[in-house]
């Protein structure tokens, strides 16, 4: 999962949205979230609270650099958040199962290596723009686009999530 949005704040989901897709993806047993930590502080500092409330349900929380992985390789399930530079992030989403996140050059890196991709498009109501900016390449992508521009909000943090998950289970379907 990749929850960066290179400092475009529109680009992402509360909060408590994210700590609910965790913990929704945990509820699965054997299941490791690969987090990246985030470039900058502030990205950084956010990821961390993110992890810390998914921590307080008794999770299994692993911090690592890219360059420390085989530390964690006996992990069966939690979250692995793990801080690397790019290169780092498209080998780790090269070996992955799936890629989760926003828009931004980790879903494409997932597109390019036929990893099944479930992009969250967040702050813009133009359908031409996610069409425009969508992944593409050997692996199976999906799109949630959430409108977080209208006021009232469209959906709740729980439809969003319902709406991923959703998503991403089309994919194992198949």
């Amino acid at each position: 999962i990749n929850l960066g949005v290179g400092g475009n704040e529109r680009k992402r989901l509360s909060s408590a949205a994210e700590k609910k897709l965790i913990r929704s993806l945990l509820d699965t047993p054997r299941t490791v979230v690969i987090l990246d930590k985030g470039a900058g502080a502030e990205e950084q500092k956010r990821i961390e609270g993110v992890v810390e409330a998914v921590k307080d349900n008794g999770e299994q929380i692993y911090y690592c650099e890219f360059d420390n992985l085989k530390q964690a390789c006996g992990m069966e399930h939690g979250i692995l958040c793990v801080s690397a530079g790019i290169g780092g992030m498209a080998a780790l989403i090269s070996c992955s199962d799936e890629y989760i996140g926003y828009d931004s050059a980790c879903q494409h890196i997932a597109a390019a290596f036929g990893v099944p991709t479930c992009t969250i498009f967040a702050g813009t109501n133009d359908p031409d723009f996610v069409r425009r900016w969508r992944a593409t390449g050997m692996g199976k992508t999906r799109i949630v686009h959430v409108d977080t521009l209208t006021a009232p909000a469209m959906f709740t943090d729980d439809d969003i999530v319902a709406r991923v998950i959703h998503a991403r289970n089309e994919e194992y379907r198949r």
